[in-house]
């Protein structure tokens, strides 16, 4: 069956359920949404729609289960039965995490630990991804519209710096800050500035950005993971574990490529060590 929503960066398809009975079994565990928002119909694309009013929590919206059965679910809530789907959350009791590694447990442990209130951690999680639709969606939209929004803000600095200049020339401005010149000459630089950039450019840090939210996702879920009022011990639970299981969120939604999750740990990690040394030096 086809998930009720469609967004436009996270791939839901392979982590939907295939049955009303099993969607209906996920839906009995998720946390209701807390502050409802208007959401579009379901069935369309989240990408028509303005993701920023699309926060943590949306009114939920009905769609036909069948013919005698109903359920209401956000995007929030789509999301959460989607992780409910996946390895970390599968094979243990309700509040179970599991190992996901490729390790053999001794006879006396068990690969599944226990959450301290895992819905409430699904529940983050959940938070982190929309948090990452947004941002990706915001970036993408501005990338289109950057042509154009760049020669209104252009014409809009001209215009109040001419203003500024006739107004000093006529002892209009108590305590003028900048001499004009100055303000020439900033202006000539801004314009210098903003006409070296090409297209290419543009896509070119749209494309960094993209590794730093990949990163800021990385880091919420780890935070999440490892928050003792919803996530497991992290004296028992070990951070490679919580790493693996990143992972496979990550390869699930289609936000990392590939099916080597070792080599999929190992991108994460250098990326996340990478964008410290990066903020260090700025």
């Amino acid at each position: 069956m086809a998930p009720p929503y469609q967004f436009q960066f996270l791939d839901i398809q392979q982590c939907w359920p295939a049955s009303e009975q099993d969607l209906l079994r996920y839906v009995e565990k998720i946390r209701p949404s807390r502050a409802p928002t208007p959401i579009p119909a379901p069935g369309r694309p989240l990408s028509y729609y303005a993701l920023p009013t699309l926060l943590s929590y949306s009114e939920p919206a009905s769609f036909n289960l069948g013919t005698t059965t109903q359920a209401e679910l956000s995007p929030h809530s789509v999301l959460q039965v989607c992780l409910l789907t996946m390895t970390p959350f599968q094979g243990g009791t309700d509040n179970g995490l599991q190992d996901t590694r490729d390790i053999t447990y001794s006879a006396q442990h068990s690969p599944i630990f226990r959450c301290a209130n895992r819905p409430l951690l699904i529940e983050t999680l959940a938070d982190a991804l929309l948090k990452y639709e947004r941002d990706r969606y915001e970036v993408t939209q501005r990338t289109q519209t950057e042509p154009a929004y760049r020669k209104q803000a252009m014409e809009a600095v001209i215009w109040s710096c001419a203003t500024y200049v006739i107004l000093h020339s006529r002892r209009k401005i108590v305590n003028p800050p900048v001499a004009p010149s100055r303000v020439d000459t900033g202006v000539r630089d801004l314009h210098s500035v903003i006409e070296t950039l090409t297209p290419e450019h543009y896509k070119q840090a749209m494309r960094i950005r993209e590794v730093s939210y990949k990163n800021q996702l990385f880091i919420a879920m780890r935070a999440a993971f490892a928050d003792t009022e919803s996530g497991p011990p992290p004296r028992e639970y070990p951070l490679a574990a919580v790493d693996h299981n990143i992972a496979v969120i990550f390869c699930q939604l289609g936000i990392e490529k590939g099916i080597n999750l070792k080599r999929i740990v190992w991108r994460l990690l250098k990326r996340h060590r990478d964008e410290k040394k990066r903020a260090m030096h700025q």
